[in-house]
């Protein structure tokens, strides 16, 4: 196993479904130059994931590098896949970040659209401002 894994491992209350599932997704991608909490997938596209407690990971962030291919929703079926085959939930709060205003993900109503057609709904702890959306295996 990887040292800088073993380390985000080390000391956490990570469950072997957690472990299965980010060690999958490491595997699956490579270290961004730019950003350690942010690792590449097939050169394409940032996905930012953090440990949330037992059988949920919290998407941070999935950001192609070209906008507008349909790279975000490739890695984003990607790391649903590995979810449902460790039974880990993803839960995320939608938040549009996009270089081209022209995008249209980058209103937050069809960015949150886009989300619910890839099976995500409405998660029910919701503080004020936010969008919260979960994935349920």
């Amino acid at each position: 196993m990887d040292k800088q894994l073993q380390e985000i491992f080390a000391g956490s209350g990570w469950t072997e479904s957690q472990r299965a599932f980010y060690q999958e997704f490491w595997e699956g991608t490579q270290a961004s130059k730019n950003n350690p909490e942010k690792r590449l997938w097939k050169k394409k596209v940032f996905i930012h994931l953090k440990y949330d407690s037992p059988n949920h990971i919290t998407l941070e962030g999935i950001n192609a590098v070209k906008e507008m291919k349909g790279h975000g929703g490739k890695a984003l079926q990607w790391l649903i896949k590995i979810a449902d085959k460790h039974g880990i939930s993803i839960c995320l709060n939608v938040y549009p970040y996009s270089t081209k205003l022209s995008n249209p993900l980058y209103d937050p109503n069809n960015l949150e659209a886009w989300y619910k057609r890839r099976r995500f709904e409405d998660n029910i702890f919701q503080m004020a401002g936010e969008r919260p959306l979960i994935y349920r295996p």
